[in-house]
């Protein structure tokens, strides 16, 4: 099971790498044409959209899904069944209230980042058709 886990820190670790370098591969086969500095430019600029395209699409549907999940179990919570016996009325009610405002900052806080990358991601997408 380590092995796995090591397996899996390694990939985590190489993958934002590898990615980065097949985008910088893929767009240098297409602008082949004289070493100037103008196409060394182009790459450059081309690399650093598609990354952040790449970046902002991520974000933006991983923000999307945890703030639906973070709705839905805000207005649809589980019941917790309380064994203690030493835990009173209070202490539940406090811990639920707790429980519920992180829910509302982390429904705020996703609710945000997707507002902020859709955008992004929109503008770096009319970049990189531009460069076309």
């Amino acid at each position: 099971m380590a092995i796995f886990s090591i397996l899996y820190i390694i990939l985590c670790l190489v993958s934002p790498i590898v990615l980065v370098i097949l985008i910088i591969l893929l767009v240098s086969r297409k602008h082949q044409n004289n070493g100037s500095k103008d196409n060394f430019e182009k790459i450059i600029r081309s690399v650093y959209t598609y990354t952040l395209v790449l970046i902002f699409l991520c974000a933006s549907i991983v923000s999307f899904i945890y703030s639906v999940n973070t709705t839905a179990e805000y207005l649809l919570p589980e019941e917790k069944i309380y064994y203690n016996e030493g835990s009173n009325k209070k202490d539940e009610e406090l811990e639920k209230k707790n429980n519920d405002n992180e829910m509302i900052v982390n429904m705020i806080t996703s609710m945000a980042t997707f507002v902020v990358s859709l955008p992004m991601f929109v503008y770096h997408i009319k970049l990189t058709k531009k460069d076309k």
